[in-house]
């Protein structure tokens, strides 16, 4: 078995980073994975606070998605992100307007006014 290298795993990484970037200017493009890395792991600590809620409380998920302290409306769920094959950016903007609009406390910072 041959042992991957930190190197080699950075350089396949950026590689990779680069091929999905495609021509979009690698100032812009961060702002879209640096977006997707924030949801992605919003979605994942909402999923396991709804998981618990449902456990502990004996709730309806539906219930239980009404409980955590910082929410995730359904159209920034990750499910509905990573269905998108266009317009990813506009639907970024979109998830980001509507956890501001679901968890005052954040308004105006995850969206340019």
């Amino acid at each position: 078995m041959t042992i991957l290298s930190l190197s080699t795993l950075e350089t396949w990484l950026w590689d990779s980073a680069n091929i999905l970037r495609g021509s979009i200017d690698a100032s812009a493009f961060k702002n879209y994975i640096f977006g997707f890395l924030f949801l992605k792991r919003a979605n994942d600590v909402y999923d396991e606070e709804v998981e618990n809620i449902m456990k502990k409380e004996n709730l309806s998920k539906k219930d239980a998605e009404e409980e955590p302290y910082f929410r995730i409306p359904v159209e920034a769920r990750w499910t509905a992100l990573t269905a998108k094959t266009e317009n990813i950016g506009e639907a970024l903007d979109k998830a980001f307007a509507a956890i501001e609009r679901d968890n005052t406390q954040l308004e105006g910072v995850m969206t340019v006014t």
